[in-house]
């Protein structure tokens, strides 16, 4: 079934909240209007002297995301993810597709950017660099406990 952006949303790790069975309770990033991330696999070169083509091999995986959406620093969570990009600390961040279907890891906040216009609201725009692993939930080719599949990306 293909996802909606109504179902969709990001939230951050609230250290001060109740946990869910699973551990996490996150705070929803308020007027967050889409979201990206994106997994890349480096690789390595062995191509032989001599050879007419070249010959790699898959190396490290790594992730880093991206959300833009209205400024809005009443919310906690936007003053968060300024205040961690400000001192350099990681944060956990959690991408719904679903209720149950969801991206997962620690980042580190890259970038932080503000815009306002006249004819426009102020925007708000994130960038987000994987540190570790990123899960998905539930497993590809099953549900949450199916854990033999769980998609893990590590750096």
């Amino acid at each position: 079934m293909p996802y909606k952006g109504i179902t969709g949303k990001l939230t951050i790790l609230d250290g001060a909240a109740a946990r869910t069975a699973d551990g996490y309770q996150g705070t929803p990033v308020a007027y967050i209007s889409n979201w990206s991330v994106e997994e890349t696999r480096d690789v390595v070169e062995i191509t032989q002297l001599g050879e007419k083509s070249k010959e790699i091999l898959p190396s490290l995986l790594y992730w880093s995301a991206s959300a833009e959406g209205a400024a809005d620093f009443s919310d906690g969570a936007q003053q968060a993810l300024r205040k961690a990009m400000t001192e350099g600390t990681p944060v956990n961040v959690r991408f719904y597709l679903d209720s149950e279907t969801y991206l997962d890891g620690t980042a580190y906040v890259t970038a932080f950017s503000v815009n306002i216009s006249a004819e426009d609201k102020g925007g708000v725009s994130i960038s987000l660099t994987g540190s570790g692993e990123l899960k998905l939930t539930p497993t590809v080719g099953g549900g949450a406990s199916d854990t033999g599949a769980t998609e893990q990306h590590g750096i």
